[in-house]
């Protein structure tokens, strides 16, 4: 469970990623969020105290 981590402490937790088989060409970026199990809504994601932006974190971009 999220209450136990430590600050910093890197959790890995792996999720497979699916495309579509017929994916227009192009750069594509992979935006993650965190979310409450019993309501479903967003967790607030804050770097140096302050909000990001829809509390969306990008992981990487994809290029195909």
């Amino acid at each position: 469970p999220t209450w136990a981590w430590e600050s910093g402490e890197v959790v890995p937790d792996s999720h497979p990623l699916q495309l579509p088989a017929l994916i227009t060409p192009g750069t594509y970026t992979v935006i993650v969020g965190m979310y409450d199990l019993t309501t479903m809504k967003r967790l607030q994601v804050l770097s140096a105290d302050r909000p990001i932006a829809n509390s969306a974190i990008a992981l990487c971009d994809l290029t195909f």
